[in-house]
């Protein structure tokens, strides 16, 4: 059960319910046709770090049948993964194994009814770590949840909510002490911009220490550079898996 305390005054005025908050910036967001999010991650294990990048864009043009995305993480200045999706089906390719899996969310009178089910069944199954995060970022405002009314959960939804300035924060101790913010901004005439998004988690397991960090920025109205929706399986790739239907 998630525990709500009240907020200070401040950005959100005398609001004081954060689902409140949050849902009137996903819907803002939503009835934006262009998409930006990119993250970074830095995860410690020990002596050792890992550390990814993740970026993700999107034509949201349901109304005309035009819904395309692409996210790719990198790590290192390698890609390791990528999805796109190119208005006809979803792709989503990894390198190792250099496999990827394909899934059809039109038919030929154009998206399918479910098709938020599909597109976005893929990118929550295929995707781990900061790129999840991106991902249920998107999802809260855009996906078939969003759509259908569903009440508005924090990463961690056990939780417990407060308003602070400018952020929405979400406070969890299992599975182990975690912070998540919601960054946003307030316009005076139209409501709440969600602009970014942070999760930050101690871990300790015997004598071993570690954290993690995901940093995510959202940009409405606008693309990646050089975004591609399309896929060309690339050379030596094995297919995984491949759907069809609407």
């Amino acid at each position: 059960m998630t525990t709500v305390l009240l907020a200070p005054l401040g950005l959100f005025g005398s609001i004081s319910d954060p689902g409140q908050v949050m849902r009137s910036a996903n819907l803002r967001l939503a009835g934006s046709e262009l998409l930006t999010v990119t993250a970074t991650s830095e995860e410690i294990r020990g002596s050792q770090t890992r550390r990814q990048k993740v970026t993700f864009g999107m034509v949201h043009r349901p109304g005309l049948g035009d819904v395309r995305l692409e996210l790719i993480v990198e790590e290192g200045g390698r890609l390791t993964h990528r999805i796109a999706a190119d208005g006809k089906r979803v792709w989503a390719w990894e390198a190792v194994g250099n496999t990827y899996l394909s899934r059809s969310y039109s038919t030929e009178e154009g998206l399918a009814p479910n098709w938020r089910e599909r597109v976005f069944g893929v990118l929550g199954s295929q995707t781990s770590g900061a790129a999840s995060f991106v991902v249920r970022l998107v999802a809260d405002a855009y996906g078939p949840g969003a759509l259908a009314g569903k009440a508005w959960l924090p990463w961690i939804p056990t939780s417990k909510l407060d308003l602070t300035d400018k952020a929405v924060v979400a406070r969890a101790v299992t599975p182990s002490p975690s912070e998540t913010k919601y960054w946003l901004e307030r316009d005076p005439d139209m409501g709440y911009d969600l602009v970014g998004a942070t999760f930050q988690t101690s871990l300790t397991s015997g004598r071993s220490q570690g954290s993690t960090g995901w940093y995510a920025t959202i940009e409405a109205g606008t693309l990646p550079e050089n975004v591609e929706f399309g896929f060309n399986a690339p050379r030596g790739s094995r297919v995984r898996a491949t759907e069809t239907g609407g």
